[in-house]
């Protein structure tokens, strides 16, 4: 599949603390706080274009504000991509979070 060819299989979506403005020199979170394998992925393809999806989902037992997510390959420890975000995401204690990240592909 689409998705395996980007070696996306068995990837990782980590979220942080950190509040490090993205650079194209991250290879990091900048403050990694849990890391889950994320589900998928699933992809579609319509006119040589795809849309690759991978999903993950923490629960926290303690409150914590969630600044930023990546997409790990963990073969390699790869950091596919990074955001940072504008307002920190306040989870409360016993709170869960599900990141889907979508990459989109044009052929």
């Amino acid at each position: 599949s689409i998705s395996q060819y980007y070696g996306l299989s068995g990837s990782q979506i980590a979220v942080g603390t950190g509040t490090t403005a993205f650079s194209v020199n991250d290879y990091r979170l900048a403050a990694p706080y849990m890391t889950a394998y994320a589900s998928g992925p699933t992809s579609s393809a319509v006119n040589n274009k795809a849309n690759i999806s991978l999903s993950a989902s923490f629960t926290f037992s303690s409150a914590v504000s969630i600044t930023e997510i990546g997409l790990i390959q963990p073969t390699c420890n790869c950091l596919y991509a990074r955001e940072v975000f504008p307002t920190a995401r306040q989870i409360p204690a016993g709170g869960q979070l599900t990141v889907t990240w979508i990459l989109k592909v044009n052929g």
